[in-house]
């Protein structure tokens, strides 16, 4: 490699020309691209990260809050609205996995995932608790006749 003003031969790692002391243009050259390079994959464009904003808040509102509104609103004006709240989480997590899909490098949408992982994880866990008390308490229940009743023994 030579010195683009007085042509002299650098070595590869010099950052300017020993003769005239110009800048070595090719290294600056090579770095700026590693540099931007690196930049661009790691870093979520801001347009990206509206868009990922966006789906997450959704998803989060319709996980959360949308639920107790209708149900808070719902009686009056809505009769039948009840029977839509299990569409919501289902909503939330479809908008999850679609901020996940779309954008992937979201920090935001990452942590919402992680949210409803957990909240997953938490929910199986309580119902095996919920069968196991229920077989502890009730394993010791005996049926009578066809009304039903329930004898302790």
């Amino acid at each position: 490699m030579y010195c683009v003003k007085c042509g002299k031969q650098l070595n590869e790692n010099e950052k300017f020309c020993s003769n005239c002391g110009e800048a070595n243009k090719i290294l600056e050259d090579n770095n700026n691209q590693q540099n931007n390079s690196i930049k661009q994959n790691n870093v979520v464009q801001p347009k990206e990260n509206d868009g990922a904003t966006l789906l997450c808040i959704l998803s989060l509102t319709f996980m959360y809050f949308a639920p107790g509104i209708i149900v808070a609103i719902g009686e009056n004006h809505f009769p039948n609205i009840d029977s839509l709240g299990g569409l919501f989480p289902l909503v939330a997590l479809v908008l999850m996995i679609v901020a996940r899909v779309k954008y992937p490098n979201s920090t935001f949408a990452k942590v919402i995932m992680w949210i409803y992982i957990i909240q997953i994880i938490l929910a199986i866990i309580g119902f095996i608790l919920l069968v196991a008390f229920c077989y502890i308490m009730c394993g010791d229940c005996q049926e009578l006749g066809s009304m039903g009743m329930i004898l302790w023994k």
